[in-house]
């Protein structure tokens, strides 16, 4: 883990695939975002965020793990894709920004669903 890595964490009340299949359609509707990769049965999405004003881009991996029957905890990290020597050394907050992008477009796709 980097000096830029950042990390986000929270819980949803809903099965892993309930809300592995909610980041899978929230995600393309963060501008920038894609989904790049993703393996259901393991619960593992690989999504990239691209070139910025702040940024070369990001690496956002995301772990899903279903704590019990209608639990789900998601875990998010966002790494620059550049290291220090390459303008990696400062993201103005934007790997912090693309976690809480993710919770809220997901949260709002599981939202929809109730």
């Amino acid at each position: 883990m980097g000096l830029l890595d950042h990390n986000g964490e929270c819980s949803l009340p809903f099965t892993k695939e309930v809300v592995f299949n909610a980041i899978c359609k929230a995600i393309p509707t963060i501008k920038g975002m894609k989904v790049t990769n993703h393996d259901k049965l393991l619960g593992r999405i690989m999504v990239e965020a691209g070139v910025s004003l702040f940024s070369w881009g990001e690496n956002i991996p995301i772990q899903l793990t279903e704590s019990n029957e209608n639990k789900t905890i998601v875990r998010i990290t966002s790494t620059p894709k550049t290291g220090v020597m390459f303008g990696g050394d400062s993201d103005m907050g934007k790997n912090r920004q693309n976690i809480e992008k993710i919770i809220s477009a997901t949260s709002a796709t599981l939202q929809s669903r109730l």
